[in-house]
C-alpha cells in the first residue's frame, strides 16, 4: 500500500481517504478533500468521530503539517503544500494504523 506521504493531492488522494476514511467506494466528483478545506474539515469531523483528536499547524515557510492522536494515543503526522493535502495525508496514516491495531 502506498505511504500517504506519496500520494500527491488530487483524485488519487481524494478516493482513497473517500474509502478508507468516508467509508464508501463511490467518490462524487465535487468530494475534493485533498484540495479544499471545507471537504478536508468533513475528514477532520469524521476523524473525531473515530475517537481521534486533530493539530493543524503552519510553519514560517509555508509547510503545513497535520496529526491525528488515534484512541492508542499514538501521533500520525503528515505535510503538505496545503492544509487540505496534510489533513488528508495524516488522516489516513492514522486510519491505516488502527486497522492494523485491530489486527
Amino acid at each position: 500500500m502506498t505511504s500517504p506521504n506519496a500520494i500527491p493531492a488530487g483524485p488519487e488522494l481524494d478516493k482513497a481517504v473517500h474509502r478508507e476514511i468516508m467509508g464508501t467506494d463511490f467518490v462524487p466528483f465535487t468530494f475534493q478533500p485533498s484540495t479544499n478545506i471545507a471537504h478536508a474539515w468533513l475528514v477532520v469531523e469524521k476523524m473525531r468521530e473515530k475517537g481521534c483528536g486533530a493539530t493543524v499547524t503552519v510553519n514560517p515557510r509555508g509547510t503545513y503539517c497535520a496529526w491525528f492522536n488515534t484512541t492508542y494515543n499514538q501521533r500520525h503526522v503528515a505535510a503538505g503544500d496545503t492544509a487540505p493535502e496534510a489533513i488528508c495525508r495524516a488522516a489516513l496514516a492514522a486510519v491505516r494504523a488502527q486497522a492494523k491495531e485491530r489486527t
